[in-house]
């Protein structure tokens, strides 16, 4: 799903006040233009809990890999699902 890239920006600038990554110190930052699907991990469990998803925008520290995952609902990157549509943290 394609993000709304200003409403992330502006999520960003006004949460986010330490841009340096606390594992590097570097402040370069890349952001996907997509947003991504995070799901419990059930190991050989079966396919786990049916629509439990966190829909994640991640954030990678350009130098060391570093990632922090930001919900892309209440950052405002995407527009939250319509009910009935699955169940959505």
């Amino acid at each position: 799903m394609k993000l709304n890239l200003d409403a992330l920006r502006m999520h960003l600038e006004t949460h986010w006040s330490e841009y340096d990554c606390c594992v590097c110190g570097s402040a370069k930052w890349a952001m996907p233009e997509r947003a991504y699907e995070l799901r419990p991990f059930h190991a050989g469990d079966g396919p786990g809990e049916k629509g439990v998803v966190f829909p994640v925008v991640p954030v990678t520290c350009r130098v060391c890999g570093n990632i922090h995952f930001l919900n892309a609902i209440s950052s405002g990157a995407i527009e939250p699902p319509a009910r009935g549509s699955g169940e959505h943290a």
